[in-house]
């Protein structure tokens, strides 16, 4: 294995663990970069790797429930392939990229390769057949085996809890080159330079700005002279949609962007003016109970168990 040890983790909590994170660009990372990654867009990772008080995402149960399987897939394998592996306490450092780092699950004792274990819902089985693998682990495991110089990885997969899926990964070197391209360029010319990556119309995007800013102020802002435009772009593309020959996912794509873009420009403001526009991104209340049927005949319990969620309202009007 050609890479070095940056720390041992073994005997380090989560949190140390997470602040050794921001070190560098880790293997789950490479995807978010890559644009590969559905669920964490390239702002939100900026984040995480430049303030020291910004929250990575909390683990999820089926998270939670992976870390804890590891060790029977990792035997699992073992049994399968008669390969023996090795666990690897230790977040690795490249040599040649110290930008790049792994947090590998096993190395194989007898041949130059990795191991990485996974769990996955039945629900994304489709991405699992006829060898297939689902982008960002061929991500991670191609920035693992730049990071250690493997020639090859093998990902174990537990689908459904019923399921075995064993996949063999050949290191591709055209792939590699330029995901350290685009690592490096992220890392020295973002997260060094402290300088933030475009906001995009991600789903993450989107859903981080709800976490940030999920609770509207009375207060309004004037927004710059170049958001006019904007506004009339976004209003344009919001009238497409009712045009069924254009690409919707495209289309909501670049609504987002622009929705984005305004967001983080509002913050916890509810109005922004320009002289053509008023937009408002307010705080409102849902109210949903299941089902109906409840509140005609049991009006008691309705209210015993109504649940009252809050969000924003994002609109834009012309003045």
């Amino acid at each position: 294995m050609d890479a070095n040890i940056l720390v041992e983790t073994a005997r380090i909590s989560r949190y140390e663990w997470l602040m050794e994170r921001k070190r560098g660009i880790g293997g789950s990372d490479a995807s978010v970069v890559l644009g590969v990654n559905k669920f964490k867009s390239i702002y939100e990772l900026y984040l995480e790797k430049t303030d020291l008080s910004f929250p990575e995402s909390p683990m999820s149960e089926s998270a939670e429930w992976g870390l804890k399987l590891e060790d029977l897939i990792a035997k699992e394998f073992e049994d399968r392939t008669y390969k023996k592996v090795t666990k690897i306490d230790a977040i690795l450092q490249s040599k040649i990229f110290p930008f790049m780092l792994a947090n590998i699950d096993r190395m194989l004792v007898d041949e130059d390769a990795l191991l990485e274990c996974k769990t996955a819902s039945l629900h994304y089985e489709q991405e699992w057949v006829n060898g297939e693998i689902p982008a960002p682990y061929l991500a991670q495991v191609q920035h693992y085996m730049a990071v250690t110089g493997a020639k090859k990885a093998y990902i174990a997969c537990l689908l459904g809890g019923q399921k075995f899926i064993i996949n063999e990964i050949n290191r591709d070197n055209e792939f590699i080159e330029m995901m350290i391209a685009m690592e490096r360029d992220f890392w020295e010319n973002n997260v060094l330079k402290l300088n933030p990556p475009a906001i995009n119309g991600s789903l993450a995007v989107e859903e981080y700005f709800k976490k940030k800013y999920g609770t509207a102020e009375d207060k309004v802002i004037d927004l710059k002279s170049e958001y006019q435009d904007k506004v009339k772009d976004y209003l344009y593309l919001k009238s497409l949609k009712a045009i069924k020959d254009h690409e919707l996912d495209d289309l909501e794509f670049k609504i987002r962007e622009i929705e984005n873009d305004i967001k983080n420009e509002m913050k916890e403001a509810n109005i922004a003016i320009l002289p053509k526009y008023i937009i408002s991104w307010k705080n409102q209340e849902t109210k949903r109970v299941n089902p109906d049927l409840l509140k005609t005949r049991f009006p008691d319990v309705y209210q015993k168990v109504l649940k009252i969620t809050q969000s924003r309202k994002f609109l834009i009007k012309e003045a």
